[in-house]
């Protein structure tokens, strides 16, 4: 159990919602666009989490620095077409955010992605009134890994660091919460790729599913 925590911060992509499936739709559009073969959900999955550039760099492996930075808006602007179309909060998350809610510990949501397309999404799913904080990407002075959008979500809940717990699924997100001083939870159900292992990122806890969070969290009682 993770003592004396007060709020919780989740990443968005593989930790909080499976958006692979409209992120590798939104990809497979770019390929079509170029004349390209789309590519299987799984080969782009692992991938999901270095964003719209990693996604472009796995579907365009021969595309320059320049290319890969157009391919990426394209995908950017597919991707606003159609947020949600098919993404869904994973097995076992409804039951951790209902029961934050039950014992009113604030939550909240830090990701790379830009902060336009976080809001738009939680949106979708109705969290407005729920969420304490939606930080993208462009939120703060630099990204994860660096600590800068951690450390201004536990600001916008009014709790340091120390007592609030960091959930992500990927190692810049175990790197980001140790710089702030914040205790971290790395899942392994996320898009983590085939080269890596999230028991070796150093995070306080690893967990296979969300609901895991539940006895972390001290919220057995409210299952």
């Amino acid at each position: 159990m993770i003592e004396d925590n007060r709020a919780v911060l989740f990443d968005l992509d593989g930790t909080l919602l499976d958006t692979a499936p409209d992120l590798v739709r939104a990809t497979n559009a770019v390929l079509r666009d170029h004349d390209r073969e789309p590519m299987a959900l799984d080969a782009l999955r692992p991938y999901v989490s270095r964003g719209a550039r990693g996604m472009i760099g796995r579907a365009f492996p021969d595309a320059d620095e320049q290319q890969a930075q157009a391919l990426a808006e394209a995908l950017v602007a597919h991707y606003r077409r159609k947020l949600v179309d098919a993404s869904a909060l994973f097995p076992g998350m409804e039951r951790v955010l209902a029961a934050l809610d039950a014992v009113e510990r604030p939550w909240g949501v830090v990701s790379n992605k830009l902060e336009s397309l976080v809001r738009l999404i939680l949106d979708r799913f109705d969290w407005a009134q729920h969420c304490a904080c939606r930080i993208g990407g462009d939120s703060a002075a630099a990204r994860k890994p660096d600590p800068a959008p951690i450390v201004l979500g536990a600001r916008m809940m009014g709790e340091p660091p120390a007592r609030c717990v960091y959930v992500g699924d990927a190692e810049g997100d175990v790197i980001a919460a140790r710089a702030a001083g914040m205790p971290v939870v790395a899942v392994t159900y996320g898009y983590i790729p085939p080269e890596q292992n999230p028991h070796d990122w150093g995070a306080d806890h690893v967990i296979d599913r969300a609901d895991e969070l539940l006895g972390l969290l001290g919220l057995d009682a409210a299952k």
